[in-house]
């Protein structure tokens, strides 16, 4: 990252770390027990988190978006998907907005530095844009950024917070447990047999070579029951039984790890059981919940800030998504008519108008 010093007042208030620097804050942080850094590059080694970002991004990616406008018009699948991966991964996700011979744009962001008052208006930002020449470093105004924050703190909004850096110990623990898993499976492996002989002896070469060369075939060997050349005290207890050599990490450990990969989808706001055989109903609650808790929440907080920064009333529908609720949204109507309510008035409420209208 480039700084220029002294370039607008204060010291800059939020800064993209190297990868380096983050991975010092977080043995730092588990050292001393405090802290909640560094975690948005560790975090994206965690099956669960990335699960839970790729089903994010799907469903972003397949968003309708209003109103059809000029300035709508760069937004697509793959920049949503980003958005969405990005916001769930890192907690942050920022754009240039960018108008060259008059077309807009807006160019991923892959580090930045804030400098400014309390009011967002104020803000100044350094960023690096990539390029396949390199990163270029430029000056810009709030305006000229979209800024994307899944949370934040209170006590420094311009920062954006990841479901991980939400949760630091739990993703601690998932790292801890994915490290040593990674070691575990890269352990030496492969099958041991012992034989009645020296096998760097030249009278193993021929057995060796035999066993190279079954392929699920037959071949004829000396027994093991003589002893060889060593007699038949020093002979294997069990005729020709390889011994398996490998990964054999404890059943703990692998029931901990399934625990600690449902606790993130939590935490990232995805229900374990979309990840779990079941029935069919199960499923569809699962992703009904999904869809209004966490997807279209995420999506408003999105089209604010394209809103905010286009001058527009930006809206992100999941209507196509929201299809697969037809049953349920069909029985909250149901009962809604049943109760006396009017059938136009309940048909609102429960979204079965907007089915039409789509």
């Amino acid at each position: 990252m480039i700084h220029v010093p002294g370039a607008i007042g204060q010291r800059p208030m939020e800064t993209r770390q190297s990868y380096t620097d983050q991975l010092t804050d977080v043995l730092v942080s588990l050292a001393g027990g405090v802290g909640n850094t560094g975690f948005d590059n560790l975090g994206k080694g965690v099956a669960a988190l990335q699960a839970a970002s790729n089903l994010y991004g799907n469903v972003f990616a397949i968003a309708g978006i209003q109103p059809a406008d000029m300035r709508t018009q760069p937004i697509g699948p793959c920049m949503l998907r980003l958005i969405a991966e990005s916001l769930i991964r890192t907690g942050s996700c920022a754009f240039k907005i960018d108008v060259t011979a008059g077309r807009l744009a807006f160019l991923p962001v892959v580090s930045w530095d804030i400098d400014g008052g309390p009011h967002e208006a104020s803000w100044k930002y350094l960023v690096d844009v990539p390029s396949p020449n390199g990163q270029r470093s430029e000056w810009l105004s709030s305006a000229q950024i979209l800024h994307f924050r899944y949370s934040t703190d209170s006590a420094r909004p311009w920062v954006g917070l990841s479901p991980l850096q939400r949760s630091p110990l739990t993703a601690g623990v998932a790292v801890a447990i994915e490290t040593a898993l990674r070691d575990e499976a890269g352990g030496a492996s492969g099958y041991l047999l012992p034989i009645p002989s020296d096998p760097n002896d030249p009278a193993a070469a021929a057995l060796k070579a035999d066993l190279a060369g079954l392929k699920g075939k037959t071949t004829l060997v000396r027994t093991a029951a003589g002893g060889w050349d060593s007699g038949a005290s020093a002979r294997p207890q069990m005729e020709w039984t390889p011994r398996r050599l490998g990964a054999n990490p404890p059943e703990s450990l692998i029931g901990l790890r399934a625990d600690v990969f449902s606790h993130v989808l939590a935490a990232t706001g995805v229900p374990v059981s979309l990840f779990l055989a079941g029935e069919g109903g199960g499923h569809r609650e699962s992703w009904r919940r999904f869809l209004h808790g966490s997807v279209q929440p995420l999506g408003d907080i999105v089209a604010e800030e394209f809103g905010k920064k286009l001058e527009l009333d930006v809206q992100f529908s999941f209507d196509r998504l929201f299809a697969s609720d037809i049953q349920g949204r069909a029985r909250a109507f149901q009962s809604m008519v049943s109760s006396g309510m009017d059938m136009e008035k309940a048909a609102a409420l429960s979204g079965l108008l907007m089915e039409e209208e789509a």
